[in-house]
Parts: C-alpha cells; sequence; structure tokens
C-alpha cells in the first residue's frame, strides 16, 4: 500500500458531517480525512469477499469477545461486592442474635432448597411466610 496521498473532494450532507464527526471518536480517528480512509478501507474490504459472512465473522468474534471479556469482569466485581456485604450481614446477625449451630445449619438447608427451587429469585414476602411456617 502506497504512503503517498491524493486528495479527493468529497462531498456530504450537513447531516453526515455530523455523524462523521461523531464517530471519529468511536473509531479513533484523528482527522475526518482519517476516519473516511478507514470507513472506505473497511467498505472495500467487505465488498471484495465472495462472502460478507468471511469478512464480518472474525469482526464480530473480535467484538464479541471484548464484550465477554468486559461482562465477565463487570460480574466478577459485582459478585466479590455482593460477598462482602453478605459477608458483613452474617457478622452483624452473628454479633445480635444468639443462635446456635444446629438452627444455623437447619437454616442453610432450607435456603439451600428455597434457592435451587426459585432459580435465585425470593421475595422478602417468601421468606416471611417461610419463616411463619416453621423451619
Amino acid at each position: 500500500m502506497s504512503t503517498t496521498m491524493e486528495k479527493v473532494p468529497v462531498y456530504v450532507t450537513p447531516e453526515m458531517k455530523k455523524q462523521i464527526d461523531a464517530a471519529m471518536v468511536l473509531a479513533n480517528s484523528h482527522s475526518r480525512s482519517d476516519f473516511c480512509r478507514e470507513a472506505l478501507a473497511f467498505y472495500i474490504g467487505y465488498l471484495n469477499h465472495s462472502s460478507t459472512v468471511d469478512y464480518l465473522s472474525p469482526l464480530l468474534v473480535s467484538i464479541l469477545k471484548s464484550e465477554l471479556k468486559s461482562s465477565t469482569k463487570f460480574i466478577c466485581e459485582t459478585l466479590y461486592n455482593v460477598a462482602v456485604e453478605t459477608s458483613i450481614n452474617s457478622q452483624v446477625t452473628a454479633l445480635t442474635c444468639n443462635y446456635g449451630l444446629d438452627l444455623v445449619r437447619q437454616l442453610r438447608q432450607v435456603c439451600e432448597i428455597d434457592v435451587a427451587e426459585s432459580n435465585g429469585i425470593i421475595t422478602a414476602e417468601q421468606a416471611v411466610k417461610r419463616a411463619e411456617e416453621g423451619y
């Protein structure tokens, strides 16, 4: 590919110019020319492939991997925070209530069953009802 460039006048609508300016940040382009060169290279590559699936598949896989990595990081951070809050609640409960280990073990068994049966979706109302029925 040649590093020499030629100036080519291109006319766009004012709306498209605004869209280009907004998309430049997303594309990490330093100028409108840079953005247009990248967009044209992408489109030419798209047109030159006999199957657009062959061209877009690696691109989509790359995007999906990036999103999955980001989502995994977010989920892990959230689970960590939930574990910390749960630990705090357990410590406060242990300090303020005089429950014996037998009751705690029995409660754990009941909670494990409830969580498994409801896929982890338990409302406060359901918990109160369960407590009123007795463990």
